[in-house]
């Protein structure tokens, strides 16, 4: 279903979250794939992918120190 529900046993509708966290020892959290950071939000994720970028750069300066 495009909304994400699950019909359980008794025939009431779930968010699948839900569903799975009431049947399972299982959180979830709510976050985005690279692919929907970038599609939604491009201009975030051009920062955050410079960020990283920039991140492994000073770290590996640090370890060759």
């Amino acid at each position: 279903a495009s909304c994400k529900k699950i019909r359980d046993d008794d025939g009431y509708w779930e968010q699948v979250e839900d569903y799975i966290s009431t049947r399972a020892d299982v959180e979830f959290s709510h976050s985005l794939c690279p692919d929907c950071m970038n599609k939604l939000y491009p201009e975030i994720y051009s920062k955050m992918k410079g960020d990283i970028k920039m991140e492994k750069i000073r770290k590996k300066s640090e370890d060759d120190d």
